[in-house]
């Protein structure tokens, strides 16, 4: 597995070992290229992309396909620029994805209560109310133009 320049600047060589003695070698930074040694572990795959983000900006990925959906979801969390034209559908699907986890994740506990409610008993309408309330916990008149208000579920 490998990460290459598009540009082929010269940078200085190392080798990297990630998880302490007797381990072996993570990778090697040969300049022009990064070579993956352990490019079935993620924190070794992660760790070789934030050089080459760092190094060159944007990269192209070599390797099997399992690597490169591995680097498409790590360039899709952490923002890489991965060239690939290959891989380019799959780190959008990816963030997508993410950004719908977010959202939802974001959604009250109520809020997906009332969203499993809606779907199962098959409501096509939501009616949402809004009633004032009085300091003593009494419920008022519903407030003036704003009595009801009907959306369409999605």
């Amino acid at each position: 597995m490998c990460l290459r320049s598009p540009r082929w600047p010269s940078y200085p060589c190392g080798v990297a070992r990630l998880g302490g003695r007797g381990r072996g070698v993570s990778f090697v930074d040969k300049g022009k290229t990064i070579d993956i040694h352990d490019w079935r572990g993620r924190d070794t795959t992660l760790a070789a992309l934030q050089l080459s983000a760092q190094k060159w900006g944007s990269f192209q990925v070599t390797g099997t396909d399992e690597y490169k959906a591995m680097c498409a979801k790590l360039a899709a969390e952490h923002g890489f620029k991965i060239s690939n034209p290959e891989l380019q559908e799959r780190i959008q699907l990816e963030r997508q994805r993410i950004q719908q986890e977010r959202a939802q994740a974001m959604k009250s506990e109520q809020f997906k209560q009332f969203e499993r409610y809606a779907q199962a008993v098959g409501a096509q309408r939501d009616r949402v109310t809004s009633i004032k309330m009085r300091e003593d916990g009494s419920r008022g008149s519903p407030r003036r133009g704003r009595s009801s208000a009907t959306t369409r579920r999605g």
